[in-house]
C-alpha cells in the first residue's frame, strides 16, 4: 500500500478543552499519519538533542569537603548524594521510555507528544486497553511489552520522585542547603573555592531543573488520563489507520508522522 492510499472513514474531532498545542498536534497528526501512513520502511531522521555533560555527575563529592566539622554538614553531604544518584536513576529510567517511544526521530520533542505516540501504539496492539485511577493508570489485556514496562518503571518514578522531593519538601530544604553554603564562599579566595562555589550552584540548577521536570511530567499524566475518554476517540481513529497499515510499533508511527517534503519532526 503506498503513500496516501489509506484514508479514515471520517473525521472524529476533539471536543475536550485542551491546551491549543494538543489541538493543533493531535489535528497534525490527524492529516500527516492518516496520508502518509504505509507499510514500508522510512529512515530515521536521528535528531539530535545536545545534552551538556554535567561535571558534578562523575566526580566524588569528596572534592567539596562538604562534611567538615559537623553532622549537620554530614548529613547535607547524604542528601545531595542521594539526590544526585536518584538523578542519575531518572535519566537512564527516563532514557529508556524515551528509547521505546523512538523520541529520536522527533525534533521538538515534548512529553504530550510522547504519550500520544504510546497510546495510538498501545491501542494498535492490545485488544483491551483499561486506564486506572492511580499508577500506572493503564492495564492490557495481554502480556507487557517492552512499551507497557518502560512506562510502568518511568511513572512509578515520577510518583517516587515527586512524593520525594515535592509533597515531603526534600526539593526546598535541600536547595535552601546548598544555597547557603554557595553564598558564603567566596570564590575569589582560591581556585579550589572557585570550584566548590561553581559545582554547588550546578547542583542548584540541576535540583531546579529535575524537581521542574517531575512537576511538569506529572501534570501532563495527569492531565492525560483526565481528558483520556474525550481524547480516545481520535487516538481510535489513528490506531485504526496503523493496523489497517501494519505501522503499529512507536518507530514506525512516528515515521509516518514526519512531514515529508522537509526534515521537521511535529511537535
Amino acid at each position: 500500500m503506498g503513500c496516501g492510499s489509506f484514508k479514515p472513514s471520517k473525521k472524529v474531532h476533539l471536543s475536550d478543552e485542551k491546551t491549543t498545542g494538543d489541538k493543533d498536534f493531535i489535528s497534525i497528526i490527524n492529516t500527516n499519519f492518516s496520508l502518509q501512513c504505509n507499510p514500508f520502511n522510512i529512515p530515521c531522521r536521528r535528531f539530535k538533542v545536545p545534552e551538556e555533560p554535567v561535571k558534578l555527575l562523575t566526580m566524588n563529592l569528596n572534592f567539596l569537603k562538604l562534611d567538615k566539622r559537623s553532622s549537620e554538614n554530614k548529613h547535607f553531604t547524604k542528601k545531595l548524594t542521594n539526590f544526585l544518584k536518584d538523578y542519575l536513576q531518572y535519566c537512564n529510567i527516563e532514557g529508556y521510555f524515551s528509547l521505546c517511544l523512538h523520541k529520536i526521530c522527533i525534533q521538538e520533542y515534548s512529553f504530550r507528544v510522547g504519550l500520544i505516540v504510546m497510546f495510538i501504539s498501545i491501542l494498535s496492539n492490545y485488544d483491551t486497553v483499561k486506564t486506572l485511577d492511580s499508577c500506572p493508570f493503564i492495564t492490557v489485556d495481554k502480556s507487557d511489552s517492552d512499551l507497557i514496562k518502560a512506562w510502568r518503571d518511568y511513572s512509578q518514578t515520577i510518583e517516587t520522585f515527586y512524593s520525594i522531593y515535592i509533597t515531603n519538601n526534600t526539593y526546598q530544604d535541600l536547595l535552601s542547603h546548598i544555597q547557603k553554603k554557595a553564598k558564603k564562599i567566596d570564590e575569589k579566595k582560591s581556585k579550589e573555592l572557585a570550584k566548590k562555589k561553581k559545582y554547588l550552584l550546578q547542583a542548584e540548577d540541576l535540583l531546579i531543573k529535575f524537581t521542574n521536570l517531575i512537576k511538569s511530567n506529572k501534570n501532563d499524566i495527569s492531565s492525560f488520563f483526565v481528558s483520556y475518554t474525550k481524547t480516545l476517540p481520535i487516538l481510535q481513529e489513528l490506531s485504526k489507520i496503523a493496523i489497517e497499515n501494519k505501522v503499529i510499533t512507536c518507530e514506525k508511527i512516528v515515521h509516518c508522522m514526519i512531514k515529508k517534503n522537509n526534515t521537521t519532526a511535529l511537535s
